[in-house]
């Protein structure tokens, strides 16, 4: 086989000069090949091979050690278990050995792959820099001898305990943008309608007479899909998704945009001033990022004092800068530690909706600020379970401080299980446990068996989480 750009001509010759020092005369392609490993706290697929040209000298042993990977075995570490994938299988592989002692601290590794061309089969050893680290125990898997897990990519992945939440986006659901039957006699029409007639009306209108058609607005864009409000979905769907985008079957964006760029010179024009609370709500529920809300939430944030519910609710749907995310949280801890906050629920509804939103929310969250959150949102958990009721108050109390651990991503030390605040939260959620079992605390309606994910908030805690805290998620 030649190389690509070269003579026809050439290629008996090179055959021949190849075919004599037996060399290899054909070239063969490397399958895809991903480990599974838990990457700042999140389970997910890495491929070993990366950017390696997969069409390779056929018929010759490929021995690689990639180096970008940085993996490490964590410290106490009793066992380790590998899960492979290789491309043109439907299940993973794995193997699992225990060591005679735990590993005694946080140990880099590096891994060493052998495998033919085209037939796979592959070979993964995983090398300590201490020989002597896995108590003499060599870690590696074989393709042709290792168990056959039946499990695909997605339910192998699913099956890894994990040390922090995952992210619950709101998704965009067409039905409540376009509308239609909702129920056996109840006809929607949808998000659209309802923001083409304000629209329409908007400049003939005086700010008075435009308010009662905006929260028509508002109330359409908060609509939940209804196979989420029947949960027959585990995923919270409205019109618009938290990254401020309609579902993609969605051919009506030039009317979004309009709606998020007339709201967003309204703001700051005087003669608007009675609708820029609502007008801030609608924004809010569109995940908008247009430039003069960035603007109106940036200076919130350099005076927090100033911040009112309509600004929290933008602010919980908006922020998408570390920096900013940031400058709210320590917003939030002053105004948590008064005698009398200022509206504490809604502060912690959008912290909730930052967190979960929010990829990089806990990135420049450093793990004291972390704490103290949590220590407040806590105070607030002791006083709702105290007096029996459950209400939106412990859940956004509880989730703030699941969804902090995420911070975990970015600091795997954060929040030691065993650490005291970690105990004493356990300690109030197996309280909350009980009390509702007994039937001296009184759950809101929006909680999905609160015995259940309260138990699986104590998992995350305990770095062995799984699922999605479905149920909890703010209204």
């Amino acid at each position: 086989m030649m190389a690509l750009g070269r003579s026809y001509r050439e290629g008996p010759p090179q055959y021949g000069h190849r075919r004599a020092r037996r060399l290899p005369t054909y070239l063969d392609m490397l399958p895809k090949l991903e480990l599974l490993i838990v990457r700042g706290g999140e389970p997910v697929w890495a491929d070993l091979l990366g950017a390696r040209d997969r069409y390779v000298p056929g018929g010759e042993e490929l021995v690689a050690e990639p180096e970008s990977l940085e993996l490490r075995v964590r410290q106490e570490e009793i066992e380790l278990k590998l899960s492979v994938w290789q491309e043109g299988y439907d299940t993973v592989r794995e193997v699992e050995v225990s060591f005679p002692h735990p590993v005694p601290n946080d140990t880099p590794v590096r891994l060493n792959i052998r495998m033919i061309p085209g037939q796979g089969n592959p070979r993964i050893e995983v090398k300590p820099e201490d020989p002597f680290v896995f108590g003499g125990r060599r870690v590696y898997l074989d393709w042709r001898r290792a168990k056959d897990s039946g499990f695909t990519k997605q339910e192998a992945l699913d099956q890894v305990p994990r040390t922090n939440p995952p992210l619950e986006p709101r998704l965009a659901s067409l039905t409540a943008w376009r509308g239609g039957l909702w129920g056996y006699d109840y006809a929607w029409e949808g998000s659209v309608g309802v923001i083409n007639r304000a629209l329409s009306n908007f400049e003939q209108l005086r700010a008075s007479r435009l308010l009662p058609l905006l929260q028509k607005v508002q109330d359409a864009l908060r609509q939940n899909d209804l196979d989420y409000v029947n949960r027959k979905i585990p995923e919270h769907a409205t019109a618009v998704s938290s990254e401020g985008q309609l579902h993609p079957d969605a051919s009506e964006r030039e009317v979004l945009a309009k709606l998020t760029q007339t709201l967003d010179r309204a703001i700051s024009q005087s003669q608007y001033e009675e609708i820029h609370p609502i007008s801030l709500r609608i924004l809010g529920s569109c995940s908008a990022a247009t430039p003069r809300l960035k603007k109106v939430l940036r200076h919130c944030l350099a005076w927090p004092g100033t911040i009112e519910q309509h600004h929290l609710w933008a602010l919980g749907s908006c922020l998408r800068a570390p920096d900013d995310i940031r400058a709210f949280a320590e917003a939030m801890t002053r105004n948590l530690a008064n005698k009398r906050p200022k509206a504490p629920n809604d502060w912690m509804r959008a912290m909730c909706r930052i967190l979960q939103y929010r990829d990089r929310a806990t990135e420049n969250l450093d793990s004291a600020l972390c704490t103290t959150l949590s220590q407040q949102c806590l105070a607030f958990m002791n006083a709702q379970v105290a007096d029996g009721a459950a209400k939106y108050l412990y859940r956004h109390a509880s989730l703030c401080i699941v969804y902090l651990l995420r911070r975990r991503r970015f600091d795997d030390s954060y929040m030691d299980p065993e650490s005291q605040l970690a105990r004493q939260i356990k300690q109030t959620f197996r309280k909350a446990i009980r009390e509702f079992r007994a039937g001296h605390l009184r759950a809101i309606g929006g909680f999905v068996d609160l015995p259940h994910v309260t138990q699986m908030m104590i998992d995350y805690i305990d770095r062995r989480g799984r699922g999605r805290l479905v149920g909890l998620a703010p209204s």
